[in-house]
């Protein structure tokens, strides 16, 4: 199977083991759970929300970050858009390699990120 940039992001979101259970698809992340555990990890505070309700706390998190214009259609991302939701966790996933250490120790040390995906 190829791994493509989605197959690739929802293997580092599994990695992270933010949930109990596996993530199928990043389709799945518009219920909110995964999202808001990693804001939670990310800005030591608890957030319990629905994708809707975490978009301003999104958008705060990826403008803390990144500079320039809007980079994440999150209304898109919200009905299931599977390139803004892919979109959403590659940024995601750079703010965690660099401000979280535990969880970038999680994503090195995963055996679900074998190297040929880990180069891509």
């Amino acid at each position: 199977m190829e791994n493509t940039a989605e197959i690739v992001v929802l293997k580092c979101v599994n990695a992270l083991e933010l949930v109990t259970e596996e993530c199928p698809s990043l389709k799945h992340l518009t219920d909110g759970r995964i999202l808001s555990r990693l804001i939670s990890c990310l800005k030591n505070e608890t957030y319990k929300d629905d994708f809707v309700t975490l978009i301003p706390r999104l958008e705060s998190l990826i403008r803390e970050h990144f500079a320039g214009p809007k980079l994440i259609e999150f209304e898109s991302a919200a009905v299931g858009s599977t390139q803004e939701l892919t979109k959403l966790c590659l940024l995601l996933l750079h703010i965690t390699v660099i401000t979280e250490s535990t969880l970038r120790a999680r994503l090195v040390n995963s055996p679900i990120l074998d190297y040929s995906t880990q180069a891509k």
